[in-house]
C-alpha cells in the first residue's frame, strides 16, 4: 500500500500535521473494509474544491487498476475540522472498496453485478446502493479510526 497525500493539485499539502493524520486515516481504513492487503496506491488530494460538478459535494472517489494494481484517487475537501475531513475520508474509502471489491461503475450504474435504475421520486445520486451504503458506513468507519488513535494514543 503507497498513501501519498498532497495539495488538490499534487504540490504540497496545506498542512503536514492533517497530511499525516489523512495519511495514517487511509491505513486503518484500507484494513478495517479488507483492501489493505491489496496493491492500492493511493493518491489523496486535500483541497478547497472538488474538480466535480456538484458544488455540495465534500469528496470524490476514482478507482483505476492496471495491470492487477489498483490506483485510488481520492479528493476530500479542506474543512476546519480534521473530524469532517476523515469522515469524508471515510465515506470515500467505502467507495474504493466498493469499486474493487464490488463492481461499481457509476457510469454504467452498475452494482454487485446489478444495473441500479433510479425509481420514480427517487434522487440518482443520493438514494443509489452505493451511496447508501457509504453514508451508512461513514461514521463506523470515522469512529473506528478515532478509537485506534486513541488506543495506540496517536496524536
Amino acid at each position: 500500500m503507497i498513501i501519498n497525500v498532497t495539495g488538490p493539485f499534487g504540490g504540497r499539502p496545506y498542512n503536514n500535521q492533517v497530511a499525516d493524520k489523512i495519511r495514517g486515516a487511509v491505513a486503518v481504513m484500507a484494513v478495517r473494509l479488507g483492501i489493505g492487503h491489496l496493491p492500492i496506491t493511493y493518491e489523496v488530494k486535500l483541497g478547497s474544491t472538488p474538480n466535480k460538478l456538484s458544488c455540495d459535494s465534500r469528496g470524490l472517489a476514482v478507482v483505476t487498476k492496471k495491470y492487477n494494481k489498483y490506483q485510488a484517487d481520492i479528493f476530500v475537501m479542506r474543512e476546519d475540522k480534521i473530524s469532517e475531513m476523515i469522515s469524508t475520508l471515510a465515506h470515500e474509502m467505502v467507495h474504493v472498496k466498493q469499486f474493487i471489491k464490488d463492481g461499481l461503475s457509476v457510469s454504467k450504474s452498475m452494482y454487485k453485478g446489478e444495473k441500479w435504475v433510479a425509481a420514480i421520486g427517487q434522487d440518482p445520486y443520493r438514494d443509489s446502493p452505493w451511496e447508501i451504503e457509504a453514508h451508512d458506513k461513514e461514521v463506523t468507519l470515522t469512529n473506528h479510526y478515532l478509537r485506534y488513535l486513541i488506543m495506540n494514543k496517536v496524536k
